[in-house]
């Protein structure tokens, strides 16, 4: 199974790319292949939902690029799953975001959950973007680190202090925190949901099980592009 990866920020390393690629292959099957690119030409860092509308169109070409290519599936790497509308509307292939497979995945595990994003002035639009999404009756709570200690140390705080105001499921919301949920889920006591690894295994389920987007939720946009 070939998978490809889009990170949406611009200008990162054939260095940093493969990092990443080898990160997302810690949880993958074995016969996965896995491929991440990124804008070249767009320059913009996603931290607005300014910076989603000006990426996708760089990233729905590269979505294009990949289905031509015969990638068997087509993953978002990053919480605000920038174009996937647009992307599902083009494409054939499965397209998962990290926002959306992790908003499922912390509905199968508790009652509740809550977001831990990267500013507090992003709090708002993550909580408009979740109701956006229908998951608004689940969502408990939303909060942001403030950069003022190590990440790990001040993720674990802020888990923690979710956990005693009664969250039950937390999502790490910014995919460049991949890798930590494992052990804060053990250090914390419940279930912290990492959106990288559940992006590329929900991806790859969809793969194994032949399932893709429905075209009748998803039409093609017509001939005219």
């Amino acid at each position: 199974m070939k998978l490809k990866i889009i990170n949406p920020d611009y200008g990162l390393s054939n260095k940093e790319l493969k990092e990443r690629e080898d990160l997302l292959g810690q949880v993958t099957r074995n016969d996965t292949k896995i491929s991440m690119t990124c804008p070249t030409k767009t320059k913009v860092y996603i931290d607005s939902d300014y910076d989603v509308a000006i990426a996708t169109g760089e990233i729905l070409q590269l979505g294009k690029k990949a289905e031509e290519e015969g990638y068997d599936g087509l993953g978002l790497y990053c919480f605000s799953d920038p174009g996937i509308i647009a992307l599902r509307e083009a494409l054939t292939i499965p397209v998962v975001g990290g926002a959306q497979s992790s908003l499922s995945l912390a509905c199968q595990l508790g009652y509740n959950f809550s977001l831990i994003t990267t500013d507090p002035l992003r709090i708002p639009s993550k909580g408009s973007f979740i109701r956006s999404l229908g998951f608004s009756n689940r969502l408990h709570s939303i909060a942001a680190v403030e950069g003022k200690k190590d990440i790990k140390i001040e993720l674990k705080d802020k888990i923690m202090d979710l956990k005693a105001k009664g969250a039950q499921v937390v999502i790490l919301g910014c995919l460049s925190w991949t890798g930590m949920g494992k052990d804060l889920s053990r250090e914390c006591g419940l279930p912290v949901v990492d959106p990288g690894f559940t992006m590329v295994l929900t991806l790859e389920m969809l793969v194994k099980e032949k399932l893709s987007h429905s075209k009748i939720s998803y039409p093609y946009p017509g001939k005219k592009y």
